[in-house]
């Protein structure tokens, strides 16, 4: 299922035209060497390319697991 972003309503910021994944996979792309995620309090910095192997490796394990594409999962997690 590879079905666009939308939006109801009046949008300062024009929408991209992929989905969230592609989009991702587009800016590892790009943006390979550079900082995408930090967290301070764990001593973690992830580039694009280091954060790009742990999702595609999230994914895999969930395709193992039986998730097929377009079915759902849910996070729980606390708010803090």
């Amino acid at each position: 299922m590879t079905h666009a972003s939308y939006v109801h309503g009046a949008a300062a910021q024009p929408l991209i035209g992929e989905t969230i994944g592609r989009y991702f996979d587009s800016a590892c792309a790009r943006y390979g060497a550079h900082e995408a995620l930090v967290v301070r309090h764990q001593n973690v910095r992830l580039s694009y390319a280091e954060l790009k192997l742990k999702v595609d490796a999230l994914a895999c394990s969930l395709i193992r697991l039986g998730l097929k594409p377009g079915e759902r999962i849910g996070i729980w997690s606390q708010n803090n």
